[in-house]
């Protein structure tokens, strides 16, 4: 089994570093072979089957194609558990797993029985990890996409929550829709158009632009609508959480104070970086 893991990873390093070429290999034998990596390392002999073999090779051609591993083992890990994931949702960052940690403790500590609204939802991987960290809280996750919402509700009947799922357009989103929340959360698209040329093939050729990318000569388009929203949807204190562009804390500070939201924080992500903004509704 070493050998034929050595044998992957060749076939990897014309396209991938060394070190990623080894982890993706050993993630396939593990994802189609039901092998893990400690017993392969310790010399376990295993046969592998012309099926399992046949699913390597494929998986192995996606790789080569630079399709992002999650996709090509149709699940990626977020907080402590494995969601599925297609073309049709975003890759979960560790990024967001701050994110949702930040959220969790938030309403622990001042409101467990929050209703809670996640705008563009995707997989669905920050609604369901909230609702599994506040099992009292009462979660709808909105998106536009048909497809998105389909892996989102098969990511929440595997681990057993229960979350309402709506597919709405937030910019069709009237103000007489005045439901009552005690969070909104959203990880909107934020990487201006211009950012292209400094990400990944794999980002650029597989992931869904429209739930990456935003035009630079509006790069708040998200955050000023659900601002607005938050306005009226909003209980009195309550909570609006944000992950964002690193360039725009400012600007996003800013909007929030425009638009009477007080206690306004821009957090640092692991790397530094501004990456959250969290206010609370005067």
């Amino acid at each position: 089994m070493k050998s034929f893991v050595q044998k992957l990873k060749n076939s990897l390093e014309p396209f991938y570093s060394p070190s990623e070429a080894e982890y993706m290999a050993f993630s396939v034998i593990e994802k189609f072979c039901s092998v893990s990596k400690i017993d392969i390392l310790s010399g376990k002999n295993f046969e592998i089957s012309q099926a399992q073999n046949k699913q390597i090779q494929q998986a192995l051609a996606r790789l080569q194609n630079y399709e992002p591993l999650q996709y090509v083992l149709g699940e990626a890990f977020f907080c402590g558990n494995f969601f599925e994931v297609n073309p049709n949702v975003l890759i979960p960052r560790p990024e967001t797993e701050e994110l949702v940690k930040i959220v969790s403790q938030t309403l622990q500590a001042q409101s467990p029985e929050a209703k809670i609204l996640d705008i563009g939802t995707g997989s669905g991987c920050i609604a369901i990890s909230l609702a599994l960290t506040l099992p009292k809280a009462q979660i709808t996750a909105l998106d536009v996409s048909a497809e998105a919402l389909e892996v989102a509700k098969r990511n929440a009947k595997k681990m057993n929550v229960e979350i309402d799922f709506v597919q709405k357009d937030i910019f069709s989103w009237k103000n007489e829709e005045n439901f009552i929340w005690d969070c909104i959360v959203s990880n909107p698209p934020y990487v201006c158009e211009s950012e292209k040329n400094t990400m990944e093939a794999n980002v650029l050729l597989y992931e869904p632009a429209t739930a990456l990318f935003v035009a630079d000569t509006n790069p708040l388009l998200f955050y000023e609508k659900i601002t607005t929203l938050a306005q009226n949807s909003l209980c009195k204190g309550g909570f609006l959480f944000f992950e964002i562009n690193h360039k725009f804390g400012n600007e996003i500070a800013n909007l929030l104070s425009e638009n009477n939201f007080t206690t306004i924080r821009i957090l640092k992500d692991f790397y530094g970086k501004d990456r959250f903004a969290m206010a609370q509704k005067n």
